[in-house]
């Protein structure tokens, strides 16, 4: 199977170091910019600075997400089969699920933090009411913006954009594990911010949203969800309150832990997480085998031995919770 990869930035190199992972080596890299080309050549089979898709099985898009519309258009347009990263704003997602159900081609949009094993964890204790029904929730995302491209200033990627990128990149992100978890709110309301000096380091005079808030409501319980760019240490944890106990997701260091409690408030397991793959140059808490695993489950759709389990229903349908902050 041969393979594009649209923008060669830090997820487009992450998504070629998936392929050869999975033992796909026959890629071709496509970006505007020669350095990022000259980055991956020795990884791939061929680069371009011309969108060709010529003899090409399936795509991978990884580009800023004010992007992915124009390269799944192109896709379908051709009848290829493509995967995109996360959006952060729905660019029109509805015309493209009536187009790919009419034509059954599929269109997988990204939902890594569904591989993480301590989140498919808590989806099993939560599915099976092992400590009871869930009563509420707190979840906390944070990592300082200028921590995310050191080697480059933040006005150079799309981080820096008020409208998708800053606190809406990491609320947005969050959710697919949490709708995963918990469903679709039927209330939400909250509010997004700046607070902090990022707006010093860009050109855009009106400035990055780095901090966020949301509360929901859910047919069986109440969620709150934080989510920020300026922790100056990177901050991931869930707590949820059950009937029968509550458990605690931690992945803010190295080493990732859920600890169960009882009912009595005891402490009654501790699960480490599965993921150790760290690539060099990244955050230690920032593990490969969960962006392995989603794009094998995305192969494997493509070569018709099972169903991609993240729809474009459930991708617009987790980016209309954020509308209300707009």
């Amino acid at each position: 199977m041969k393979f594009c990869v649209v923008g060669l930035g830090l997820m487009g190199r992450r998504r070629i170091r998936n392929l050869r992972v999975l033992g796909y080596d026959d890629i071709v890299g496509f970006d505007i910019r020669e350095d990022r080309r000259m980055e991956v050549e020795k990884y791939v089979a061929g680069t371009t600075k011309d969108f060709n898709l010529t003899r090409v099985d399936a795509v991978i898009i990884s580009t800023p997400p004010d992007m992915h519309q124009q390269y799944v258009e192109v896709c379908l347009g051709q009848g290829l089969p493509c995967f995109m990263e996360s959006n952060t704003f729905d660019w029109g997602i509805a015309d493209v699920e009536q187009t790919a159900g009419a034509y059954q081609e599929l269109v997988a949009p990204s939902c890594t933090l569904r591989y993480y094993s301590l989140v498919q964890k808590m989806k099993e204790i939560l599915d099976k009411k092992t400590i009871g029904d869930p009563w509420a929730f707190t979840a906390h995302c944070g990592q300082y913006l200028g921590q995310w491209h050191p080697w480059e200033k933040i006005s150079d990627f799309y981080m820096s954009d008020r409208d998708y990128g800053g606190v809406w990149e990491m609320m947005q992100y969050e959710l697919v594990y949490l709708t995963w978890l918990f469903g679709y709110p039927k209330w939400r309301q909250g509010r997004v911010t700046a607070v902090a000096d990022l707006n010093m380091q860009i050109a855009n005079k009106r400035g990055i949203l780095d901090f966020g808030s949301l509360d929901m409501t859910f047919d069986n319980c109440v969620g709150h969800l934080t989510a920020d760019v300026i922790s100056k240490k990177f901050i991931r944890e869930c707590k949820i309150m059950c009937s029968k106990g509550m458990m605690i997701w931690d992945a803010s260091d190295k080493e990732g832990t859920l600890k169960i409690f009882n009912d009595d408030g005891v402490l009654a397991q501790t699960i480490w997480a599965d993921e150790k793959k760290i690539e060099k140059g990244y955050n230690s808490v920032i593990k490969e085998e969960p962006y392995e695993k989603e794009l094998k489950a995305f192969i494997d759709a493509v070569e018709g031995k099972a169903t991609y389990p993240y729809t474009l229903e459930d991708e617009r349908k987790r980016l209309a919770i954020m509308e209300v902050l707009r």
